[in-house]
């Protein structure tokens, strides 16, 4: 049984929308377009993606936080300042571009107000932030084999939005 009409290359028109968007982005921003961006959406769940990128394009959502044992399971490094992101829709269509401006490693308990304001969630507050991150950690930690702690190192990025679709 071959695959729907309508989904019948997709994959293929989904890489070609992705690459002319970074090449006019490149070309409008002075970006070398041999750079390789990091191409994701902020969520595996099309609407939390598309709630993510509203606070991205829409709001004040300029931080983000990840476990650094992320990097661990998938077998990457985690940005450095500089990099290119090109941020995926809920349909994984290309939505924005940012530019990673600062990266800290450091325990998860050292969240502070500054970045909990830059990530637009919860008003800033530090505790509605370790409340709501606590609980999508403690289970990432338990499927990987690690145990949540005040001690857990994150990746806390800042990042500029250089490119609204």
């Amino acid at each position: 049984m071959g695959l729907p009409p309508d989904l019948e290359g997709y994959w293929e028109r989904y890489a070609a929308q992705t690459a002319a968007y970074w090449a006019r982005v490149c070309d409008a921003n002075g970006i070398d377009p041999s750079i390789e961006p990091d191409i994701y959406p902020w969520g595996p769940v099309p609407i939390f993606a598309d709630l993510m990128l509203n606070l991205i394009l829409h709001g004040s959502k300029r931080s983000t936080a990840h476990p650094m044992l992320l990097h661990e399971v998938e077998g990457n490094d985690p940005h450095k300042v500089g990099d290119y992101s090109i941020i995926l829709d809920g349909f994984a269509r290309p939505a924005c571009v940012i530019q990673t401006t600062s990266i800290e490693v450091k325990p998860f308990r050292e969240v502070d107000e500054p970045f909990c304001k830059a990530e637009s969630e919860g008003g800033g507050i530090v505790a509605y932030w370790k409340l709501g991150h606590w609980a999508y950690l403690e289970d990432y930690c338990k499927v990987h084999g690690s145990v949540m702690s005040e001690e857990l190192p994150m990746v806390f990025e800042y990042f500029a939005l250089i490119d609204p679709s």
